[in-house]
């Protein structure tokens, strides 16, 4: 599936406040978001009908449901920090913009092998919009082997109902607990200013080049992952977006 590019009328500017810490975010094209897991091709994020879908072939298949009926894909804004000042004026093309888009993401992924080789792969990806509400949408997969009865690859996809900022975290790592403990796990975040403000350098500063997820930070263990998160309560308690073009 090739990766669409949107573009806006002109640049425009993403003031986020969380808390009391002010981030100006500049773009002026929209990213299809896909899940930041390894597969033969990309697998995006996406509200499907029912909120749930499953499919049983590898990504690259042309013939699964992954390829069909993906009326709900997400698109993020590509980022990028500016020092630009905003206008003081709405048009209604950016009202229904951002009406639409969501302005903050936040994806985990974690990974885990079995003795007989199957690879087990999840991932979410926690959706922010202007109006507070959020949203949490999980991948689960199998790269396995196979035997008989049971399918060689196997992905399900489910997206959470609608719910308020404030909760959102929790939602979000208790569909990141899917493997022991001890698994490694990784974070992402769009924008990725805010990701370095609390979080610091990534570990992998050049993941995701040309995608929305700029950088990867790695845990070696899930309380690790939990402890970064909880870093992004404060400021999801106090969370504003304004979109504005630029001057």
């Amino acid at each position: 599936m090739d990766r669409i590019v949107l573009n806006t009328a002109h640049p425009l500017i993403a003031t986020i406040t969380m808390g009391e810490q002010e981030f100006h975010c500049e773009f002026n094209e929209l990213l299809r978001c896909d899940f930041p897991v390894s597969a033969w091709e990309p697998i995006p994020v996406e509200i499907p009908p029912g909120n749930s879908k499953s499919w049983y072939e590898r990504p690259a298949s042309k013939d699964n449901g992954f390829a069909k009926g993906s009326n709900g894909l997400i698109h993020l804004p590509l980022f990028r920090q500016s020092n630009s000042a905003p206008q003081k004026t709405y048009d209604e093309e950016i009202l229904t913009l951002v009406a639409a888009t969501p302005v903050l993401a936040i994806a985990t992924r974690s990974h885990h092998i079995e003795a007989d080789h199957s690879k087990f792969v999840a991932s979410s990806v926690l959706l922010v919009w202007a109006s507070r509400i959020a949203v949490v949408i999980s991948l689960d997969g199998t790269e396995g082997v196979s035997t008989e009865g049971a399918a060689p690859h196997e992905w399900h996809l489910n997206a959470s109902a609608s719910m308020k900022v404030e909760t959102a975290i929790d939602e979000l790592l208790t569909r990141s607990k899917v493997f022991p403990s001890s698994s490694s796990q990784s974070l992402y975040v769009a924008p990725n200013c805010i990701g370095q403000h609390l979080l610091g350098q990534p570990t992998n500063p050049d993941f995701g080049t040309g995608s929305p997820w700029l950088g990867e930070w790695r845990f070696d263990n899930f309380g690790s992952l939990a402890a970064a998160l909880s870093r992004f309560r404060p400021g999801l308690d106090d969370f504003a977006v304004h979109v504005l073009p630029s001057k």
